[in-house]
């Protein structure tokens, strides 16, 4: 049986954190090798409305903000966690995650390789 980690590269995007309002941003990913990449984001129970953006850039440094693919899942006891749910399109101004009515969920962005 194939595993996941023997055809794909899996990066953390962004360690657990209390982010108490402040951004955060994840390390850059390169694509030369690759066609695509999934973003899974994981939200906990947040404390107020945060705002997730993706970006595109040639160096490591903050880029410019780009369009997006993604899907959701439910997580936690009562829930199942499935990211087979049509795909929504985001804006570059990127989605709004709601404090109460969004927490625990996952988010699996998908970006192609050509987007970047």
């Amino acid at each position: 049986m194939t595993q996941l980690s023997q055809v794909a590269k899996i990066v953390q995007s962004l360690a657990p954190v209390d982010t108490n309002g402040a951004a955060k941003t994840h390390c850059p990913v390169h694509l030369k090798y690759y066609d695509h990449v999934t973003f899974l984001v994981l939200i906990g129970n947040i404390g107020g409305a945060i705002t997730l953006t993706v970006e595109k850039g040639a160096t490591s440094s903050v880029g410019t903000a780009i369009a997006f693919n993604y899907r959701v899942a439910s997580t936690g006891a009562a829930a199942k966690s499935v990211l087979d749910g049509a795909l929504t399109a985001a804006t570059s101004a990127g989605i709004t995650i709601a404090h109460a009515t969004q927490d625990n969920k996952v988010y699996a962005i998908e970006i192609d390789a050509d987007e970047v």
